[in-house]
Formats: C-alpha cells, sequence, structure tokens
C-alpha cells in the first residue's frame, strides 16, 4: 500500500530565523495562520474526494498529513498536492486585495500566504510541485522513471536556488530567511 505525503515547506528553522527578524508578533502568527490554512486546503480536498487521511505528525520540519492515495487516480492525486497551494495563493491575493497595506498583520498574513503558496509548488521533491511532477511523471510513464526524473529536477532546483542565495548574500548581505529556505529544500529532496 502506497501512502504519499503532503508537507508544508515553512520548516521550524525558518519560522525562527524569520521570528528573529519580526519587530512584532504578527509575521510568527502570520506564518501559523498561513501553515494551517495551506494544511486545510489539503485536508478539505481529500475530504471532498473522499481519501483517507492517514497520519498527520508535526515535526521539526513542519506539519505532515499522509494520505492513502494507492488506489486513487493521477487526477486525485495531483488535485490533493495542488490544493494547498491553491487556496495559499487564493487566501493571500483576497487579503492583498481587500486590505490596507498599512495595516502590517493582514499584510504580513498575505504575503506570507502568497509565499508559502508558490513555494510550495516548486519541483522540489516532497513539496506539493514535487509530488505533482512525480505523480504525473509516474502515470506516463514508470513510477521508477517518474521517481528519477523528479529527483534529477528537484537537484538542479535545489542547486539553482543554493547558488542563488549564495549570490544574494555575497552581494546584498546575508538573508537568514533564505539560507533557512535553502538548507530545509536541501534536507526535503533527499
Amino acid at each position: 500500500m502506497r501512502h504519499t505525503t503532503a508537507r508544508s515547506v515553512f520548516t521550524f528553522l525558518l519560522f525562527i530565523s524569520a521570528s528573529v527578524f519580526a519587530e512584532r508578533i504578527y509575521y510568527p502568527l502570520s506564518v501559523i495562520c498561513a501553515v494551517s490554512l495551506h494544511e486545510a486546503g489539503h485536508l478539505i480536498a481529500s475530504k471532498l474526494l473522499n481519501i483517507p487521511l492517514s497520519g498527520t505528525d508535526f515535526t521539526p520540519f513542519g506539519i505532515r498529513l499522509s494520505f492513502d492515495l494507492s488506489t486513487e487516480s493521477v487526477i486525485k492525486e495531483v488535485l490533493v498536492y495542488l490544493s494547498g497551494s491553491l487556496v495559499s495563493i487564493i487566501a493571500g491575493t483576497a487579503v492583498l486585495l481587500t486590505s490596507s497595506p498599512h495595516n502590517k498583520a493582514v499584510f504580513s498574513f498575505a504575503l506570507v500566504s502568497l509565499t508559502f503558496g508558490f513555494v510550495n509548488l516548486m519541483p522540489v521533491k516532497n513539496l506539493d510541485g514535487g509530488c505533482i511532477a512525480e505523480s504525473i511523471l509516474s502515470a506516463i510513464s514508470s513510477p521508477d522513471v517518474g521517481f528519477r526524473i523528479t529527483k534529477a529536477v528537484s537537484d538542479v532546483f535545489v542547486f539553482l536556488f543554493w547558488f542563488c542565495t549564495l549570490y544574494i548574500s555575497l552581494t546584498d548581505g546575508i538573508n537568514v530567511s533564505m539560507i533557512a529556505m535553502a538548507v530545509y529544500l536541501i534536507f526535503s529532496s533527499l
């Protein structure tokens, strides 16, 4: 029986590094709300598609929801993976368009939610985008080929992200949040 995992990208490390530099409590709360909303998107989609939740884990790397996708179609798999990011992007956009940029707490949530949604769509192994790519590639070829192609694309993408992080750190100064994200991407792609 195959269990597939949806995992949030904002790591405990990223949360802590960003929180250290936050002037107010609204940023950490924005992260918690954005992560919760994202994972709720996965849960709602799985419920609507009658896909059972097989486990929930709280780890230093985030919240991990496991679904039993062993008997589900590729379309249902992709919808479950895509739902978290879609909810994040829609919520972030709606809040950004309907609120005042002077309300720092609400503006912070909108930006965190949008970032969270788009980052999760990166084609990195164990992120929603990587899981979507692997599901589709496995369906049109074989699970082994899908895994190998997704792993190769993931490794290239993580390398490029690290390269950009290094370049930005050398030219503009160290960005702790970007470094934390790059570290997380390496661990998530293993």
